[in-house]
């Protein structure tokens, strides 16, 4: 009975804890949210959903995920090189709007680069450069390359 009892005072701290947005738990779940929900858009982005998948982005704190973001359309570039156009038109897009967020992935791409170029991955080496050769097409590493 002691259990239950101090078990609900628990689930009852918890509950109140996530209502409060200052709280760890709830900016942790939070973020859990953000990851599903921009990994989920990104890959299901194809070319007739594209302009949907921009707005809906955009709706999402993009800002705050921007690591994410950029992790999950490398992964997702890499995993399919078919899409790698796709992929490129949505960082254009998003580098009009937020261009820290165009940075970032320039400056992942890079180092991707010189990551798998050093280790003999010919696979990734040859996607990531794809990718780089496509955002140079889509006018955003130009922007970057230059400082």
């Amino acid at each position: 009975m002691i259990i239950k009892i101090h078990f609900y005072f628990y689930f009852l701290s918890f509950k109140a804890s996530l209502t409060n947005k200052a709280t760890p738990e709830y900016q942790r779940l939070a973020w859990e949210a953000l990851k599903k929900t921009i990994n989920g858009r990104v890959n299901k982005v194809n070319t007739s959903n594209l302009p949907l998948i921009i707005r809906e982005l955009f709706k999402d704190n993009i800002v705050r995920g921007r690591g994410l973001l950029a992790r999950g359309v490398i992964q997702a570039q890499i995993a399919s090189p078919f899409y790698t156009s796709v992929y490129a038109a949505l960082v254009s897009v998003i580098n009009t709007k937020f261009p820290q967020i165009g940075e970032l992935i320039v400056k992942r791409l890079v180092s991707s680069f010189r990551r798998t170029y050093q280790r003999n991955d010919k696979s990734n080496c040859l996607a990531t450069t794809k990718f780089i050769a496509h955002l140079v097409n889509q006018n955003v590493v130009c922007i970057y390359l230059n400082k």
